[in-house]
């Protein structure tokens, strides 16, 4: 009995820490980001466009993926991609080396599956290559039931996802992922995701999803795009979605259980849950461990 009302103290005293944590401590403001006129005009161009869409898609996977990967393009075609129940398409920027363009090019004509436009392929314009993703959906798959944005270090269990959007009652502006509030800025440049106060000056973010991997629902891409042209770019591609998403009226699923995180352990934790009969549906992967992981993936869709 003491044990028991230990532990409830315990949980009140957590709970009580988070909503402290959450309405006082952390505290954000995106006035600085939204404007009455268009900010973001997105004047760069499809150099690429492959229109993949029929009249009516379930799934569409928008990968993004440096212009000159080519092996990983091939590696995810080959394994979580190479279903029918979805339709993948690569996010690319260009590259300032012609003949990786070219390639590229060579590329699409083989497997038609390729969009690019003509700003520079770098880290820094992640967030371009997602509002393309969203600009795309808008304009030529507009149909499309459920969009995932996914980046190429993530595999999929396909079927496992399917069935769970399957059990879904579906709603117009669902945002699904691995859900983060309350998350701190980092200001310490020795950091590749820090912040200067003149970019943001608040000390936590809005409610967003972790970024290799959330979903949407297709009618929410067009609304999401209109956003971002009243809404000033920044450089953390899942932080600006969730600023985007938090200006209207938003669905936020979180299934934070369906992910593994941490890619230095993924592979132990995918053969200790497949020993089970289990498994998880995003698997954030080792480049050197992809294809071993999808190999336990396989085994378990097939059985």
């Amino acid at each position: 009995m003491k044990l028991k009302k230990w532990s409830l103290i315990l949980t009140i005293i957590l709970f009580i820490f988070c909503i402290w944590h959450l309405f006082f401590r952390c505290k954000f403001d995106i006035s600085s980001f939204r404007s009455e006129k268009v900010t973001n005009l997105n004047e760069f161009k499809f150099v690429i466009n492959s229109k993949i869409c029929r009249k009516d898609e379930f799934l569409i996977a928008i990968v993004c993926i440096a212009v000159d990967n080519f092996e990983q393009r091939k590696i995810i075609r080959q394994t979580w991609a190479n279903f029918d129940s979805i339709k993948t398409v690569f996010l690319l920027g260009s590259s300032v080396n012609k003949s990786v363009n070219k390639l590229v090019e060579e590329e699409n004509k083989f497997y038609s599956d390729i969009i690019q436009q003509d700003f520079i392929d770098t880290y820094s314009n992640l967030t371009l290559k997602s509002i393309m993703g969203l600009q795309w959906i808008s304009l030529y798959c507009p149909n499309v039931k459920y969009v995932l944005k996914i980046d190429d270090d993530v595999l999929v269990n396909i079927p496992f996802l399917v069935s769970y959007l399957k059990s879904l009652k579906y709603l117009d502006n669902y945002y699904i992922g691995s859900y983060q509030i309350g998350a701190p800025v980092i200001r310490d440049e020795q950091f590749k995701w820090a912040i200067f106060p003149s970019d943001y000056s608040s000390n936590c973010y809005p409610p967003y999803h972790q970024g290799p991997a959330y979903l949407i629902s297709g009618k929410f891409a067009p609304v999401l795009y209109n956003i971002s042209k009243y809404t000033r770019l920044f450089k953390l591609e899942d932080i600006y979605m969730g600023i985007l998403a938090y200006q209207t009226k938003t669905n936020y699923v979180a299934i934070n259980g369906y992910y593994l995180n941490n890619p230095e352990f993924s592979l132990y934790q995918t053969r200790q849950l497949s020993r089970n009969g289990k498994s998880k549906i995003f698997a954030f992967a080792l480049r050197e461990e992809f294809l071993a992981i999808w190999q336990l993936f396989k085994k378990l869709i097939n059985e």
